[in-house]
């Protein structure tokens, strides 16, 4: 590989690439309903002051999660699929490969937001205390993660057979 090749934005075998969605799956897995990770480790040791503060964060979180997509959700589903259909024709259908690249990064994103509003709506609906809570944040964490590694090894999958196809092509 060239330089151009591995600095370029045009790839998915771009180093800023990579760089991108390491950063981003770093940022969403963070935080779950607005709880840091250091905040509920610290709540699994016991600080009376970090558990009430979970509950806080998330009540508040879970809030305002649940009444924008009373707002706006159907708009926002129905946007998301509509960018999310175009994307994946015109990345993996047509082999644009940034616009792959995009979707990649997108459909695991939109499955993680997902997930955040049905727990969101758990909270609201059962009203957990701390230690539900924390069960809860760390069963979401996890599922992100999961989400995330399973999306990496897809678009290095997926990289590589746009790449294998654009160097031996078919016909």
């Amino acid at each position: 590989m060239t330089y151009g090749q591995i600095f370029g934005t045009g790839q998915i075998f771009s180093l800023w690439y990579w760089l991108l969605t390491a950063l981003i799956w770093v940022v969403v897995s963070h935080s779950t309903l607005g709880v840091p990770n250091d905040l509920a480790i610290r709540a699994r040791r016991g600080e009376d002051a970090a558990r009430s503060d979970i509950v806080t964060l998330a009540g508040i979180h879970a809030r305002r999660l649940d009444e924008g997509f009373q707002l706006f959700g159907a708009w926002i589903s129905g946007l998301l699929a509509f960018v999310l259909t175009v994307l994946a024709l015109t990345g993996l259908w047509l082999r644009v490969e940034p616009v792959a690249a995009l979707f990649l990064l997108a459909l695991p994103l939109s499955l993680v937001l997902f997930r955040r509003r049905r727990l969101a709506a758990r909270v609201l609906r059962e009203e957990p205390d701390a230690e539900a809570l924390l069960d809860m944040i760390g069963w979401h964490r996890f599922w992100t993660q999961a989400i995330g590694l399973l999306s990496i090894f897809l678009a290095v999958f997926i990289g590589v057979m746009l790449h294998l196809i654009r160097t031996y092509p078919p016909f």
